[in-house]
């Protein structure tokens, strides 16, 4: 049966490397500098910052990332799959998030398995303002194939108290 204009094509998830370089040179080529100023004047941008402990020196790395709420469920990824800031959230099990409120937020990260809730946060991440949404739109086969996405849930604080130090 063919294909009407009125029914969407789903294409299979491939990846590649034109997508992976087009990302890599976008998520590279903005300065800390600009996406503070864009988190700040941008409310639809769902730039927040994180802070994630490092996996070898135990250090914390902020680092400003898009925070993602799909059906009230809150969610971060990397399009281009596995980077240092993803390795070093799988080895910490989670993260603080500091919304623009300046309220630390602390939360596990659990990678996301689910077909069809894998696939609603990628559609959510092109809905981002230009010219991030544009380039996540375009990318979307690319992404679907080797992106890598956590659902954050918030520690509860009686959890956060047990564990901190007394």
């Amino acid at each position: 049966m063919a294909a009407t204009s009125t029914s969407p094509i789903a294409l299979a998830p491939r990846e590649s490397r034109a997508w992976r370089t087009v990302l890599t040179l976008f998520l590279k080529g903005a300065p800390t500098p600009m996406m503070r100023i864009v988190r700040h004047r941008v409310p639809n941008a769902p730039i927040e910052e994180f802070v994630i402990v490092g996996r070898c020196t135990g250090r914390e790395r902020r680092l400003l990332l898009g925070l993602f709420d799909v059906g009230g469920a809150w969610y971060a990824g990397h399009p281009n799959g596995t980077s240092q800031w993803v390795r070093n959230l799988e080895a910490a099990g989670g993260c603080t998030v500091i919304r623009r409120d300046g309220v630390p937020i602390a939360v596990t990260a659990t990678e996301v398995t689910d077909p069809s809730e894998r696939a609603a946060v990628i559609r959510r991440t092109g809905a981002q303002p230009p010219p991030a949404g544009v380039i996540y739109r375009g990318a979307q086969r690319h992404i679907s194939a080797v992106g890598r996405y956590f659902r954050l849930e918030p520690v509860a604080a009686s959890d956060r108290a047990g564990s901190q130090p007394g």
